[in-house]
Parts: C-alpha cells; sequence; structure tokens
C-alpha cells in the first residue's frame, strides 16, 4: 500500500516540534517499517528544500505554505495554486492520502475514496473550516471528546454530510534521547529542597503561564521547607509553529511583573525525545490552562515518566480523570489546585505504578499503528448516519456542569440557567424535550443557553 501523509508544517530531520508532529512520524514511521510504501509531503523552508530520509521515512519538503499557525494559507495566491499541482503529481499513484491535523484548503482532483484526516486542535480556523466545509472518506480524532464536539458541529451546521468519525487515541511513547542536555544534567543535582514544578507546554496565554505563575506563588507561601521552582519552556529563536505564543522578552516582562524571579527558571524548549528523562525529573507537572484540548499528550506523557500531574478540567483531559495520578480541579480554583499539588507531591508509590501501567498498555504505539493500519485497509465498521433531532436537546459536548454551573470550553465562562437546572437536570446529564415546553421562563432561559453554545440538538 502506498501510503503519502501531508504536513502543513515543516518536518525536519533531527528534531521534533511539537506533540502533534511526533505521533505524525511516529505513525508514518511505523507504517514504514511495516513494509508499506511511506512518504510525507511537506512545507518547506529556506534551508530545507530538498528531500530527505528520517531512518528509511522518505520526506519531501516541497510545499509552499507558512510553515506557522494560525493563517497557514496566508501566502502569495500563485503559491497556492503551485500546491496543488505538487500535490496532484506527489499522490497521483497513491492508495492511501493522509492529511495530518487536516488544514488544507486547496485540494486538487483528488479521489475522496483516498483521503484520510485527522484532526487534533480544534481551535484553528484551518482545521474547524476543514470539518465544516471539505469531505474525507474518514475523518480521525484522538479522543471521544473531540469526536462529539465535531460530529455534533459538522450536522448542526447542516453544511454537509457527515463521514465516519473515528477515535484513535495518540500513542504515549518513550523515545530515549542521544545526548544529553546540560540543563537536564544540572537538574538531576537539584537540591533535596527543591520542588520542581514543570509547565512543559507551549509558552501561549491560553495554555496558562499567568496561572502557573499565580499558582506557585500561592505554593510556595504554604511550603516554607522547599524551595519552589516552576520550568517554563521558552522560544528565543521562533521555531515553535505557532504565533499565538509569548515572545521570549514578553516571558521575562511576565516573570518581573510578579516578581517571581527566584521562583521561575526559564529553559530553551526540548526536543521531544528529550522530553521523557525532564518529565521523568520533576516533582509535578501542571497545565493551568484553558486551551481546549483534543486529548492530554502532556498529562499522559508525565504519568507515562512517573511524575503526577495536576490539571484544570478542560476539554478531553475531563476523559483523564480515572487515571491514577491525574488530579483535576475546577477550572480557575487556585486554591484547590494547590491542595491537589501538595496531595501529587505525596502520592504513594502503588498508585503511581497503577497510572503508568494503565497508560502503557492504553496508550501503546503498536495499537495505534494497528488502528490506522486496518483503517486505510478499509477494516473498519460499517457507518451508520447520524442525523439531529429538531425536538430534543442535550449539554454540548465541549460543556461540563460543575456545581449546578456549566463550564464552556470555548468560551473558557461558567454559565447559570436555573430553569434548566430546576427541570432538566438528571445526575451531570442535561436532557429537554422541546414539545413539552410551555413556560416561557424556562423557553428564555432554553435559548439563553442555545445562544451560549451550551445546549445543543441530540444526535441521532
Amino acid at each position: 500500500m502506498k501510503i503519502t501523509g501531508i504536513s502543513v508544517t515543516p518536518i525536519y530531520p533531527k528534531k521534533i516540534i511539537g506533540g502533534s508532529q511526533k505521533i505524525f512520524l511516529d505513525l508514518l514511521m511505523g507504517l514504514d517499517k511495516r513494509d508499506h510504501n511511506v512518504q510525507i509531503l511537506s512545507t518547506k523552508s529556506n534551508d530545507l528544500n530538498e528531500e530527505f530520509f528520517i531512518d528509511t521515512l522518505l520526506v519531501k519538503p516541497y510545499l509552499n505554505f507558512r510553515g506557522s499557525f494560525p493563517s497557514t494559507h496566508q501566502i502569495p495566491p500563485f503559491d497556492l495554486i503551485k500546491n496543488t499541482k505538487i500535490i496532484e503529481n506527489q499522490v497521483q499513484d497513491s492508495d492511501v492520502i493522509y492529511l495530518h491535523a487536516d488544514s488544507l484548503y486547496l485540494r486538487p482532483n483528488l479521489n475522496i475514496s483516498k483521503i484520510f484526516r485527522s484532526i487534533h486542535d480544534y481551535i484553528y480556523e484551518e482545521s474547524i473550516l476543514s470539518t465544516l466545509l471539505l469531505s474525507s472518506k474518514v475523518t480521525v480524532v484522538p479522543s471521544n471528546y473531540l469526536k462529539n464536539c465535531i460530529e455534533t458541529i459538522v450536522l448542526n451546521s447542516g453544511i454537509r454530510d457527515l463521514e465516519p468519525v473515528i477515535s484513535i487515541p495518540n500513542a504515549i511513547t518513550n523515545n530515549v534521547s542521544i545526548k544529553e542536555k546540560k540543563f537536564i544534567k544540572d537538574l538531576k543535582k537539584r537540591s533535596k529542597r527543591d520542588l520542581l514544578v514543570l509547565f512543559p507546554h507551549r509558552p501561549a496565554p491560553n495554555k496558562g503561564l499567568i496561572e502557573a505563575i499565580k499558582i506557585i506563588k500561592k505554593l510556595q507561601s504554604r511550603l516554607i521547607n522547599r524551595r519552589v521552582k516552576l520550568l517554563v519552556p521558552f522560544n528565543q529563536n521562533s521555531i515553535l509553529p505557532d504565533e499565538s505564543n509569548y515572545s521570549f522578552n514578553s516571558m521575562r516582562q511576565i516573570v518581573s511583573d510578579y516578581n517571581v524571579e527566584d521562583l521561575v527558571i526559564m529553559h530553551e524548549w526540548l526536543n521531544s525525545d528529550e522530553m521523557p528523562e525532564f518529565l521523568s525529573l520533576g516533582d509535578v507537572v501542571i497545565c493551568p490552562g484553558h486551551f481546549v484540548e483534543s486529548f492530554g499528550l502532556i498529562p499522559l506523557e508525565a504519568i507515562y515518566n512517573g511524575t503526577p500531574v495536576v490539571c484544570y478540567k478542560v476539554g478531553a483531559l475531563r476523559e483523564l480523570s480515572d487515571i491514577p495520578g491525574i488530579y483535576q480541579v475546577t477550572f480557575g480554583d487556585i486554591d484547590v489546585f494547590v491542595d491537589s499539588i501538595l496531595d501529587a507531591i505525596n502520592i504513594n508509590e502503588s498508585s503511581m505504578i497503577e497510572g503508568q501501567e494503565y497508560v502503557r498498555s492504553t496508550y501503546s504505539l503498536n495499537s495505534m499503528i494497528n488502528s490506522y493500519e486496518k483503517l486505510f485497509l478499509g477494516e473498519h465498521n460499517a457507518f451508520h448516519r447520524k442525523t439531529i433531532s429538531n425536538d430534543l436537546m442535550v449539554l454540548a459536548p465541549w460543556c461540563h456542569i460543575e456545581k449546578k454551573s456549566i463550564y464552556n470550553d470555548y468560551t473558557s465562562k461558567f454559565y447559570n440557567y436555573p430553569n434548566l437546572f430546576k427541570f432538566f437536570l438528571h445526575g451531570n446529564k442535561i436532557e429537554i424535550d422541546l414539545k413539552k415546553i410551555s413556560s416561557s421562563d424556562t423557553l428564555h432561559d432554553i435559548n439563553l443557553a442555545i445562544r451560549d453554545g451550551c445546549i445543543t440538538k441530540v444526535i441521532v
């Protein structure tokens, strides 16, 4: 089977930037080792415009995209046209065209039965428009959370028919670093008094840098016998494929404004093969942002490497609540977040081992590759065509109920609808039959909840 994987971000021969790119390479390298004919078509850069190999996997950096998010397609129109010609020429004899983190606006005359795509961060305009406007044979997502979100958005839009949306969890692996950085060597020499709090996220506002700083200030005030250190990555060379990140100077200014120079250690961005050892050196990993997570790679990688995690209950992170070692907190509750850190750093060893074993068995690389391979070979269950009900409404999949309030992932706000909770709240579910509503007050609350994106029509 010949497989062409397409990435609108650059693929580099000796470094991997970000979790999505790591998943992409793990998958295609795994398929390549199973004797499929695999190639990657990716975006070129000034110093990367000729084909190369990663092991035996062929990479062709031929495409003319910007190489960073957002606005990947913000390039001259003649370059957009070039891309369609390049893609058409490179995939014409492929059995599978895999669009990783699909954001490919212009598609030449491709056979739709060959197009498989995955969707990851469902906040970028590119990804959302792709699901609303463009079809594929199958859409792959890493979590049931994202599957429910995409199905609900596409069906409620009424713009197009929905293809099968299949959840295949990302793999959690432990690649061994070839060369240990001095920074990691220095961490191993830490004092026993040092409490290392890891913030291994892109330095973007919605990933929670400022929240992390507020949390560690409060944590230090409660641990007078420990020296709390928040480890934060920075990107001085602008190599990260997302321009919504804080600049290095902005990060230094934030640290200064909050007067936490003695609590924060800023370190250069780590390559993916350096992350496992780094994660294993921390006392706790924190995820205090409101980014609409579609999977939860960092918490799972941390558990895999033996470090507990505290995170806000946002997006797909809510699906990880039963994993030992992962502590979840209502969004915005800093006091409880600090309490949870104190619980996490005192977790018993048996619970961490249980969490590690769960992650290793549930999110294995072999399982992910098997699932994609079967999908590409056509070995998936028959698809039941889905529609929406015009009379029944439920809580939107990007929302959850917390103390009789609804938290909305996309607005990062809590909402209260007294009449909804009074008549339609059943446990942690909202079920509304519009045919049975007669009260104007109740209808008012329902319309507000629809306006706010908190309830949506039922998928049947």
